[in-house]
């Protein structure tokens, strides 16, 4: 038993280590075994299990897709797997794994072992998304929902990676909902599930790592004061072992009962949650009680079957009627409260690989017989189209829900909602896609019926949650005051303070004017990603849309796009001499434009790197310098570097360069590969920062001093938590360096060339921090995270200034430094005499000692400490 003495998590946490016996070999190249299969992850280790996934995901698209010349699109999935291969590998250690309780132990020592800079970050939204004009109000992706049990003004939802919020509405009958967030200081912000305990609704317990996200779990967690504080539970599983949870069900007359579906199985707790007993293997996506006898149980279990006991979980038996465990993929069950020996349950058949729905069935005797409902058209639930061809996303949309009173009255949340009166027969589009009805965001997760109202349903989907009074008649967004975006990149104006833009996933690209509202305008659908602010034009910004580079002007409502270049995997732009200059990179070059897209100049061909894979999926970076020089960073799997002279190319771990523009190329060994982010001191162009997404302790962050070359370690003291994002800037008057890190819980900084780092987060919650930079034009650090939007900080002020003494010392909050570097006193040198104060709020001179009118001082001023 280990021992986590947290604020505000208390209590223990049992060590649940499950050993693996380690193979000879990953798998042979011949035969490369389908995740999916019962007992994949038997005598692997959880490095292999990664390396045996991507193995297999990797074969797929290639033999699938690009071996036929073909890309995967939006439907296939190959988005959402690219981000979780390059997330996945960037974690693990030198071993190939990733340590166990990797999570715990960085929390740990950020929590405990840490001085915190002072001041405060404050959000900037967006509280909420408008679509033009003015419909609408979307927020982040919710995965996971609890009702409560005694309330009918209070709903709990769980973000992706936004954590756990409590929504009280309105006592006037209004959609208007006040949301709390109850989780911004625990060690993860990723929800899988939620359940209140029914009888003492104080008592919450929590599933995290959302199965949307892939990872970021620690396990089932715990309170008992409505979630103002949080216990461990034996179910806290290393992190190592990317465990998420699927779905949570309380028993309504046990309340020492819980039953918990997770990606390692089914698992059942029999006091009230605090220790879990494993039932059953595979991945359990889906639990429901009958709520008339809860000893009547039903668990579907991917690749397996569909279990249904009937003594409150002592003994199970598979149900008949059902298609075979072999193609039993993502499921989902519904019954209804008023006759539950009704229930539905819709499959996805997995090796079909292509997320279409195998079928919904129906059972009227309690799951003793089950038949198929609809036609052949059904299997197109989770799909845009109806072509054979059509690649769908059951995988992750396959949600039903069956009224509480009416048998026959059914929702279908796949990308869009469809609605069904006949008991499944026919299905029609309701909720999103047709916008003269609603404007319900796609890609639902969850559909349910309202328990204390029959006529009133609740979407939770990619864009938040809405509720319909009417049966679907009409929706209206809940979103207000729930911020949950996940930003991939954040971007702000260099000359306009309030003018910001941020790419979220299936938020597209947004914008904000941040100083006179949180409210944002939603300039572009689906996912968002790599953008660029025009600073010579109001309100223009770039952004890649797929491979096209798009430029756009806001007018909010209106939006005016262009397209200006094609088959492009990255892009930058550098402002110097008052002119703008887009670079970009295609598969296999590096381009540049002066006149905004309008013509394109080749820089380099890369005839040698063609691979699909390795350079579509890139990132281009660019820090301004003087009025020669320009640095361009471009992310293959690698980076490019670029100025007048020089250039860069690293595939892997070696770092290609050129010393005559390009013409001729060289590779240097890198100590270390897959480096997550670039950024350069923008007052010494050959200074270089990387920064890696690994837990390994003091790896995350590394400095060049000749252009990449060789590096040096700098992580010094910072915690072994991974790094996603580095921004450097210099004081605006020693000129020294202040270089800021987001990670996966939150931001650190340094200051100076010590590189002694603290943490920044007063106010900023336990998040995953995207993107990172300084916004010249009000001196604040912004950060993008993933799952919380859009914050801004002040940048911290660190000025030596030469002090005249009167007759006192300025009134101001001193904490000084003997190496220049927030200490926690003061110390004065007076005639050679070394003089120290106590950090306190005014120090006043005649308090301590006396010093001459005229003396001169010279003092360094920080922003506050705290322990």
């Amino acid at each position: 038993m280990k021992t986590i003495l947290l604020n505000p998590i208390r209590g223990t946490l049992l060590l649940l280590i499950t050993l693996f016996s380690v193979s000879n070999n990953l798998h042979a190249q011949e035969e490369i075994e389908n995740p999916f299969s019962p007992g994949f992850e038997t005598g692997k280790t959880n490095g292999e299990i990664i390396k045996a996934t991507i193995a297999y995901w990797d074969h797929y698209y290639n033999t699938e897709f690009f071996d036929k010349g073909k890309i995967p699109g939006k439907g296939t999935g190959y988005n959402p797997y690219l981000r979780w291969k390059t997330k996945t590998l960037a974690r693990l250690d030198s071993t190939g794994e990733i340590p166990l309780y990797a999570r715990w132990t960085a929390f740990e020592e950020y929590h405990k072992n840490f001085q915190k800079a002072g001041g405060q970050w404050e959000n900037v939204g967006p509280v909420q998304m408008w679509d033009q004009p003015r419909q609408t109000g979307n927020t982040g992706r919710l995965s996971s929902y609890a009702f409560h049990p005694k309330q009918d003004n209070i709903l709990f939802v769980g973000a992706d990676d936004g954590g756990l919020w409590k929504g009280t509405f309105n006592s006037n009958g209004s959609d208007t909902v006040i949301w709390e967030p109850l989780t911004d200081h625990i060690p993860t912000t990723s929800v899988g599930a939620i359940a209140i305990n029914p009888q003492n609704p104080n008592s919450i317990i929590l599933g995290t790592g959302s199965p949307l996200q892939t990872g970021h779990g620690v396990g089932v967690l715990i309170s008992n004061d409505g979630g103002k504080s949080w216990d461990t539970t034996s179910f806290s599983e290393p992190q190592s072992a990317n465990i998420q949870c699927y779905d949570l069900a309380w028993d309504p007359q046990d309340s020492n009962t819980v039953y918990l579906g997770a990606s390692n199985g089914f698992w059942i707790s029999r006091d009230a949650g605090n220790n879990w007993s494993k039932v059953k293997n595979g991945t359990t996506t889906s639990i429901v009680l009958n709520p008339k006898n809860s000893d009547s149980v039903y668990v579907a279990i991917q690749a397996d079957s569909v279990y249904r006991s009937t003594n409150g979980g002592v003994s199970w038996h598979s149900m008949d009627g059902l298609p075979s465990k072999s193609t039993l993929g993502n499921m989902d069950l519904a019954i209804c409260d008023s006759f539950p020996n009704y229930l539905y349950i819709t499959i996805i058949n997995e090796p079909q690989r292509k997320g279409r729905v195998e079928g919904i069935y129906k059972t009227t005797d309690g799951g003793n017989n089950w038949n198929k409902v609809g036609g052949s058209a059904t299997q197109f639930l989770t799909c845009y189209g109806t072509d054979e061809n059509t690649y769908c996303q059951g995988g992750y949309n396959n949600i039903i829900a069956v009224s509480d009173i009416d048998t026959n009255k059914l929702f279908f949340g796949g990308i869009r909602m469809h609605q069904s009166v006949d008991g499944g027969k026919t299905w029609t589009l309701n909720g999103t896609g047709d916008w003269s009805k609603s404007t319900v965001h796609v890609d639902v997760h969850g559909v349910h019926y309202d328990p204390y109202n029959p006529n009133s349903v609740f979407v939770f989907c990619d864009g938040g949650v809405w509720r319909s009074k009417n049966e679907g008649t009409s929706w209206q967004s809940l979103n207000d005051s729930l911020v949950t975006f996940q930003f991939y990149q954040l971007e702000s104006s260099y000359t306009n303070p309030g003018f910001i833009v941020g790419g979220a996933q299936d938020n597209g690209v947004s914008n904000g004017h941040v100083n006179d509202s949180l409210e944002w305008w939603h300039n572009v659908t689906g996912d968002g990603g790599l953008l660029a602010i025009d600073p010579y034009l109001t309100n223009t910004f770039y952004y890649l849309e797929g491979t096209t580079l798009m430029q756009i002007l806001s007018t909010n409502p209106t939006n005016h796009r262009t397209s200006i270049a094609h088959n492009i995997s990255s892009f930058t732009i550098d402002t110097l001499n008052g002119r703008l200059l887009l670079y970009a990179t295609s598969p296999t070059s590096i381009i540049k434009s002066d006149d905004r897209g309008a013509s394109w100049t080749t820089l380099k061909t890369i005839s040698e790197y063609t691979e699909a894979n390795q350079v579509r999926k890139g990132q281009i970076l660019m820090a301004d310098g003087d009025t020669t020089t320009t640095y361009v960073y471009a992310n293959s799997g690698g980076w490019v570097y670029h100025d007048n002279n020089w250039h860069y190319y690293q595939k892997k771990d070696t770092l290609w360069y050129s010393n005559d523009k390009g013409e001729t190329w060289t590779g240097k060994s890198l100590s270390r590969d897959l480096y997550r982010d670039f950024a350069l001191n923008p007052n010494n162009l050959n200074t270089l920062y990387a920064v890696r997404s690994t837990y390994s302790k003091n790896q995350q962050v590394w400095k060049s001093t000749n252009n990449g070359e060789s590096w040096t370690n700098v992580s010094n003291n910072f915690p072994p938590i991974p790094a996603q994002t580095i921004a450097v800037t210099n004081d605006s008057i020693t000129g020294v360096e202040i270089i800021y890190v987001g990670t996966d819980l939150g931001v650190y900084m340094a200051y100076g060339n010590d590189y002694n780092w603290f943490k920044l987060n007063n106010n900023l919650p336990n998040v995953i921090v995207s993107t990172i930079h300084p916004a010249y034009a009000d001196t604040t650090v912004r950060v993008g995270t993933f799952g919380r939007a859009a914050w801004k900080h002040p940048i911290p002020c660190f000025p030596n200034q030469n002090v005249v003494i009167s007759n006192q010392l300025p009134k101001a909050n001193f904490y000084g430094s003997q190496q220049g570097l927030m200490l926690n006193e003061l110390n004065i040198n007076r005639d050679g005499q070394i003089v120290t104060l106590a950090a306190e709020e005014n120090i006043s001179i005649g308090t301590n000692f006396s010093l001459d009118t005229g003396t001169e001082l010279s003092i360094i001023i920080f922003s506050k400490i705290e322990n």
